[in-house]
């Protein structure tokens, strides 16, 4: 699930996740399966198995359903199947353009095509292989492919049936070219080289001009004999004669098409059948040009690819078609003649992906939800002990109770210490010494004697200075009033009526305050 849909399966030419792919090839014989395995930055070629057809147990189609089930069991689990249209002639064309977007050559591919096409756009499959591309001033070189929908749908058919989904579809000439250029000597050849994949019934011509490819054509006729030994030299060249003036004649025309020179660098001859006796050496003499049989031990000498312990070098040359078309394609990464199927598929991808994305944004945000719940209720038990906690301290401290919030017992120990504030600062160094200079000044002014002055207590702050008591009589009221104001300690001395201030204190407000 993780894989494609959350990470991409590669970064650059590095696959994060192995990806298992499965190559397949329908012949008028057998059904051909090879399973590659892309790890790191490798290519493990894990197994390759084929089954033949039984046409005498029953029809075509039928035989080719059940071989293709057993061939797939037999490679197991995949990631992605590939299947390659042979015994098709495909209408293809070769243009150069200024471009190599994409989008722009979409749009032009079908106004090209159309007019080489034997049946109606509307009945044409169409996809395109980018065959070389230069710097900014140079052309694009364009090969367009097209088949009948009629063989597409037929070939897809068989999958359908064996309900594997719609397959990737690529022609075996495209999966052998791109194959081919993947090994270091063949990539290395220059001028003129031709690959002839012979088949018991179709023969495929690939022209390549230095190294890049130029025209591909199908041949109705190919060799159908398993084994030269019965047959003499002259037999044998009567017998493949009409193909190879056949294959002459084709090589001649691409060469005069391209306006290149008929003489070849190189011939490579693919297939089974090109393994049997005295073929190589009867087209090098015919075709008058070097000869060599298409060897996947050259394939091997790239460091990419690694042969598994399960196959052997006889089986990978046998089944080479179906090799190439599981192997990542150089040329024609985008190839696929089941494009319209793979948009559905691409439609569902993409759904999975977003209803993947869309639950895991979901859980991540009730991940989020349930640890703010449970990191507020904790932090609530913790603020609700702590306030019981200062709520013990303040009662232990300050003798507080019957407080039912803390912010009520915090006013209240406020209180208390701006009282014990004023308190502790009459202590002070500095309150002291004015104290005594307020005492002083009274009693230099102040004949207690004289007034009778009965003093029961004597207050001072920082601000007033408190008398309660009394004087002897009503005449001595009046001189206590004159020496208060004579003083000068206070702000205000009012008429003082009462010789008795015991019940009512005499307080008097201090010009100097203690700060």
């Amino acid at each position: 699930m993780i894989r494609g849909v959350i990470f991409p399966e590669k970064i650059g030419s590095y696959y994060l996740f192995s990806k298992r792919i499965i190559g397949i090839e329908i012949s008028k014989e057998s059904v051909t399966a090879t399973k590659i395995v892309l790890k790191g930055r490798v290519c493990i070629i894990e197994k390759s198995v084929t089954e033949n057809l039984m046409l005498e147990a029953g029809n075509y189609v039928q035989e080719v359903v059940r071989a293709l089930a057993v061939v797939i069991k037999k490679c197991g689990s995949y990631d992605v199947l590939i299947s390659s249209l042979a015994g098709i002639t495909p209408v293809t064309k070769e243009i150069a353009i200024p471009f190599s977007d994409h989008d722009k050559i979409n749009k032009i591919v079908n106004f090209e095509i159309e007019p080489e096409l034997p049946f109606s756009l509307d009945e044409a499959v169409i996809d395109y292989v980018i065959t070389s591309t230069g710097d900014k001033d140079s052309l694009t070189t364009v090969l367009i492919v097209a088949i009948s929908k009629k063989a597409l749908q037929e070939h897809t058919a068989y999958f359908d049936q064996v309900f594997m989904g719609s397959p990737i579809i690529t022609l075996d000439t495209l999966a052998l070219v791109s194959l081919y250029s993947q090994a270091p000597e063949y990539s290395k050849l220059t001028g003129s080289v031709v690959i002839i994949t012979l088949g018991k019934e179709m023969t495929n011509i690939s022209y390549f001009e230095n190294r890049h490819l130029r025209r591909m054509r199908t041949l109705n006729m190919g060799i159908s004999i398993e084994s030269t030994q019965q047959y003499t030299d002259q037999e044998l060249k009567n017998i493949l004669l009409p193909l190879l003036t056949q294959i002459q004649f084709t090589i001649n025309a691409i060469a005069k098409q391209i306006q290149k020179s008929k003489d070849l660098s190189q011939i490579i001859l693919v297939g089974p059948v090109a393994q049997i006796e005295h073929i190589k050496s009867l087209f090098q003499s015919i075709l008058n040009a070097p000869c060599m049989i298409f060897d996947i031990q050259e394939v091997l000498k790239n460091p990419f690819f690694q042969k598994g312990s399960s196959v052997d070098m006889f089986t990978l040359n046998q089944h080479v078609i179906s090799l190439a078309t599981a192997v990542p394609q150089l040329l024609n990464q985008d190839f696929n003649l089941a494009k319209d199927a793979q948009k559905k598929a691409n439609y569902r991808f993409f759904l999975q992906q977003f209803i993947v994305a869309s639950s895991l944004a979901l859980f991540i945000i009730l991940l989020l939800v349930i640890h703010s719940f449970f990191s507020i209720r904790s932090l609530k038990h913790e603020a609700l002990a702590s306030q019981q906690e200062v709520m013990q301290v303040i009662q232990d401290t300050f003798k507080i109770e019957d407080e039912e919030s803390l912010d009520d017992a915090v006013d209240k120990v406020n209180e208390q210490i701006t009282q014990e504030e004023k308190r502790w600062l009459m202590f002070a160094p500095q309150m002291r010494s004015l104290f005594l200079y307020y005492l002083q000044e009274l009693s230099k002014v102040i004949n207690r004697k004289e007034l009778g002055l009965q003093l029961q207590k004597l207050s001072i702050d920082d601000a007033v200075i408190e008398f309660q008591g009394s004087v002897r009589d009503f005449e001595a009221v009046n001189k206590f009033e004159a020496e208060l104001k004579k003083t000068k300690l206070f702000v205000f001395v009012p008429d003082l009526q009462n010789a008795n201030f015991e019940a009512e204190p005499l307080r008097l407000q201090i010009k100097r305050k203690i700060r």
